[in-house]
């Protein structure tokens, strides 16, 4: 006899329940720190205990909502001010003891950074927000409790400048968006039921949708295995589109956010070093290489980089013409062509960004020949896929300078091959 069951019929509708692409409109990602978290998606951070994950996390929470450079942006950068939700679970940290000497650590560190005095810095803890559990006392469960975190976050969008809800008197209107959520860490949030083993996509699929429903981006602290890895199954990292590990400096070296996994652009390391004792204990964000002032010159991140502003002058001189000497068509095509196999050279990078080493990537060897070759050249210190020439004035140098040359040298595109 079958034991063949059929799936359970919905109600009667009135029409399909699929929606078709012509009526899905594209949207670009939206960075809420580039490379590191974006509007709408989740991020994982893992990392031993201790290593500095919930500090940096922190440090980052504090640029947000103060509207400052996130790690890697020019200094002068300012975004809009914003709110962020911090949803701390278990006992590991507590809001009074541990969490608000915290931020005002890291608020005390962004004055300092970034020119502000210390009044100007502690008045962003205001848009900052704990959720330690409910008003009737209730811990915050995960996944169960995601519409209600999706409801919080609505309801803090629409607080005023002074925190004074609709209705309230004197309320001014809405002020700043949430755009971070921190979950801090997962394991002490999930609910009744839950694991990050067997039953990981019924954890994250959730937090997955609540970054998509209030365009927050959602960060998720876990821990790590003794063996280095992220905690519970691979579709914890399977179901996000970045995931990070904290990579402890050695020797007085920095530490680092390294990039675990992703379907994104890989970013640059995000250097830090924690400094500080008591409830002054802070992260501080370094610039790439982990060089304070300017980044090291003669790394493969620093060619990678210097060739990819190449790229995109080329690209601006073909966009924008007149060019003197005129662009050629190519030009156009230069930073779209060399992207892919910037992506793979970061993926292979070593940590420290001097070299890169096929052996990194999940797939093994170079995935092409380009990839490959472009490898051993900047290793080497030498032009990648360009080359020097007076002959082929592609941009004009005085608007657009080579990395790989001398001043009357010009950019132009070699050829995959």
């Amino acid at each position: 006899m079958s034991t063949a069951t059929t799936a359970p019929q919905a109600g009667p509708r009135k029409g399909p329940a699929s929606v078709a692409y012509s009526g899905i409109p594209y949207a670009p990602r939206v960075p809420v720190a580039e490379g590191f978290l974006y509007e709408g998606e989740v991020t994982v951070l893992a990392g031993p205990g201790k290593s500095g994950k919930g500090l940096t996390m922190a440090g980052l929470a504090v640029l947000v909502a103060l509207g400052l450079p996130r790690p890697g942006e020019a200094p002068g950068t300012r975004h809009e001010p914003a709110r962020v939700l911090w949803v701390a679970g278990g006992a590991e940290d507590d809001p009074i003891h541990d969490l608000r000497p915290r931020f005002e650590a890291a608020a005390l560190q962004a004055a300092a950074d970034h020119g502000l005095s210390p009044g100007e810095a502690l008045a962003g803890l205001a848009r900052i927000h704990d959720l330690s559990s409910w008003p009737d006392g209730t811990p915050v469960e995960v996944p169960q409790d995601r519409d209600a975190l999706a409801a919080e976050i609505a309801a803090l969008g629409e607080l005023d400048a002074a925190n004074r809800a609709p209705g309230a008197e004197g309320y001014a209107g809405p002020a700043w968006p949430v755009r971070l959520a921190v979950l801090d860490p997962i394991k002490g949030l999930l609910g009744p039921g839950h694991n990050l083993n067997a039953g990981a996509r019924r954890v994250m699929t959730p937090l997955q949708q609540l970054a998509r429903r209030t365009r927050a981006a959602v960060a998720v602290i876990m821990h790590v295995t003794k063996a280095g890895s992220i905690q519970g199954s691979a579709d914890v990292t399977n179901a996000v589109r970045l995931a990070f590990t904290v990579q402890a400096g050695q020797g007085g070296a920095p530490s680092a956010l390294v990039l675990f996994a992703s379907n994104i652009a890989s970013p640059d390391d995000l250097r830090f070093v924690i400094t500080g004792e008591g409830r002054d204990v802070r992260a501080v964000f370094l610039p790439p290489d982990g060089a304070p002032g300017a980044a090291a010159e003669g790394t493969l991140r620093r060619r990678i980089a210097d060739h990819e502003r190449a790229a995109q002058c080329d690209n601006a001189a073909a966009a924008s013409p007149p060019a003197s000497p005129p662009a050629s068509s190519q030009a156009g095509d230069y930073a779209g062509r060399l992207a892919g196999q910037f992506a793979v050279l970061r993926q292979a990078m070593r940590p420290d960004g001097t070299t890169a080493d096929a052996a990194r990537l999940p797939g093994g060897p170079w995935p092409h020949r380009a990839a490959a070759r472009n490898a051993a050249e900047l290793d080497a210190g030498e032009a990648l896929s360009w080359r020097a020439s007076a002959a082929h004035a592609d941009v004009d140098v005085a608007a657009c300078q080579h990395p790989g040359g001398g001043g009357t040298s010009y950019a132009v595109w070699r050829p995959e091959g």
